[in-house]
This record gives C-alpha cells, structure tokens and sequence, in this order.
C-alpha cells in the first residue's frame, strides 16, 4: 500500500488464515482493511467518492497484492490518480473488463456502519441485496447499472410538459428487461441466504427465529414477480405522467428482516441488531461456500461490536470454514484460542504497520 489514508507505505505478508491488525483508535487499521476492500470491490465503504482515499499530500494511491485463487496466483494492481483517475491491472496488463476483475477477489465485509441495515432507509438493504447477489454472479452489476440508467433517461423524460403516455413505453420496456433480471436476481440470492441465516443466528445467539422477504413489486414468488413488475407498469403508465414520478419498479422495494415474528427494524435492541447484521454475513460466507467459493471475510472493529462470548463463538465458526479472514480490533486477546499457525498479526499505530 502507498499514500492511501493516512498510511504512507506499508507492506503486509498475510498468507495466513487470520488477518489481524489491532491498535489504538485512528491508527490505521481500518484504511488498510478499506484498501483491501477497494481492491475486492472497486469502491470504499468508507466515503462516496474514491478519490478521497488519497493522501492529501501525494497526487495518487496504490494497492499491490498478489491474490491465490482458483485462478491461480495473480497479481493485481489498483491506482488512483486525482487528476487521471482509476488504473486497474491484471498481471502487469492494464484491463477494461472489471467481470476478469472481479473474477479473482471477491469479499463479504462487517462493519459498524452497516447497523444501517436494519435501521436505515430501504436503498440500504436494498444496496445490501445487490451486493450479496453481485458477490454470487459478478455479471449482476452490469444490470444494476443498465437499470440505474433507464430510470434516470426516464425521470428525465418525465419533467416533460404535456408528455404523452406512448413516448414512456420505449423506456418502460428497457425497465421491464433490466428490471426482471434485478427482481430475479434478488430472489435467487434470498433464496440462498434464506435458511444459512436462520443458522448462523441461532450458532451465534440461541433459540431465536429470522427470517428475509422481500416487500414491493419484486416479492415472491419468482415465477410471477417480473410479470407483476410489468403489469404494474402498464396499470401506473398515466399515474406516473401525471405525477411526473417513477411509482414502479425494484428501485422502490425493501427487504423485509423479521425477528420473531416482528419487524428486526422496529422491535430489535441494539445487540440484537448487531448480532443479526453478523448472522446476514456469516449467511453470505455459507452461502458461497455451498457455491465452491471463498471469498475474504473482512471485519471492522469487532471489539465493539459484540460481546466476548458473542466475539468467540463467531471466531469458532469462521475457524471451522475455510477462506481468509481479517480483522480489526483494540481487543486481540480473544483470538488467543486459534493456533498461531493461523494468525498474521500486525500492529498498527500512527499509520505505520509492524508484524509481529
């Protein structure tokens, strides 16, 4: 890593099960996770706009990583230039394809931010969602923003006075292609998060049930939903003119996250909320696992996230499965059950990293 937050340089060898990096707060140790995250996913959970990853005294950002998958030992090249922009390279080879990118390094990341899940807006786990299901078929993403551009053609459109019904149908029918294959996609990755979440909550918390179900015009079942998606259209065609609004399609559903029968989002306690925002990603880990995947599983700041008992049993079962985990913490010792053998740690503090 080079220039990237507050970390100048820093080279990290972490051909280990466990990835821990632990030191006091606003050390450093979540830009290196967020750098491993860029790497995976092209964006920062940290900050909207990429470029703010960049020192503010240099001019570019770099993570280098030679990455072991089942496509063999690749070495992968990310940069970030403010005045350039985004370089991205394959084994020395600049590459236009993010599909071939993706296709090496994929990753499930935890962090506190994500409590937005079950307390925030409907674009959040609607954004949870199209990530789990763009880390199970890369493909997706493309979709998404075949989709994300119709609906701003459209709305663009709309702010037309005395618009005709007849001058929609060209855009509804794109949203109708792009806007099935999202409604699909959703379902099919609800259906395989669906019964691994029900596991990994009751192996971390007890004799609770959840459950996951989609609300809107791309709920279930599967079979019906995009033909309910076009029918609505069609029924909401002089609505929308009149309106001058979208009233229709999967950019309006919600993910609906029960906890015993009730809405997690209205009746679930912090902790509890917490501990079903680890049971949805451990969901997505399982779930890949049953697709011969392993992608990285990246967590930030676990220390205050859980409690200690909470903290053991989830490094109990991440130790039971394989891929590569990393983690932040202040608190490390309760990773002193796993062999040394399978931890990497690294101390990190004013942005300087040492293993130890």
């Amino acid at each position: 890593m080079r220039n990237f937050r507050n970390i100048r340089q820093a080279t990290l060898d972490t051909d280990r099960q466990f990835i821990v990096l632990h030191g006091p707060n606003g050390a450093g140790k979540t830009s290196i996770l967020e750098a491993v995250d860029v790497l995976s996913s092209l964006k920062s959970f940290r900050d909207h706009s990429i470029s703010n990853v960049i020192q503010n005294t240099s001019p570019t950002a770099f993570v280098d990583a030679q990455v072991m998958s089942p496509l063999g030992t690749q070495r992968m090249l990310w940069g970030y230039h403010k005045d350039k922009g985004r370089l991205l390279q394959l084994d020395g080879k600049k590459i236009k394809d993010l599909t071939q990118w993706f296709q090496c390094l994929r990753s499930i990341l935890f962090c506190p931010e994500q409590i937005d899940i079950i307390r925030g807006a409907p674009e959040v786990r609607r954004r949870f969602l199209d990530r789990a299901k763009f880390i199970a078929d890369p493909m997706y993403l493309s979709t998404v923003r075949n989709y994300i551009q119709v609906l701003k053609q459209k709305k663009e459109l709309l702010k037309k006075d005395k618009l005709q019904d007849a001058e929609l149908l060209p855009w509804n029918l794109q949203l109708q292609k792009y806007g099935s294959d999202i409604i699909t996609g959703r379902l099919e990755i609800l259906e395989e998060l669906r019964e691994p979440f029900q596991q990994m909550h009751q192996q971390l918390v007890g004799n609770e049930k959840v459950s996951l179900s989609v609300q809107g015009v791309g709920s279930a079942p599967a079979s019906t939903a995009p033909q309910r998606f076009a029918s609505n259209m069609q029924n909401m065609l002089s609505e929308e003119v009149r309106r001058k609004q979208i009233l229709v399609g999967p950019h309006r559903d919600d993910l609906e996250i029960m906890l015993n029968g009730m809405s997690a989002r209205k009746f679930a306690s912090q902790g509890q909320t917490r501990s079903i925002i680890v049971s949805l990603k451990l969901a997505e880990l399982e779930a890949a696992k049953l697709r011969g995947e392993r992608p990285l599983f990246l967590m930030d700041d676990l220390s205050s996230e859980l409690d200690l008992a909470r903290r053991k049993k989830l490094i109990q079962l991440l130790a039971e499965r394989e891929g590569q985990v990393w983690i932040t913490t202040t608190q490390p010792n309760f990773l002193s059950d796993l062999p040394r053998g399978r931890i990497a740690r690294f101390h990190v503090e004013n942005g300087e990293v040492r293993p130890e």
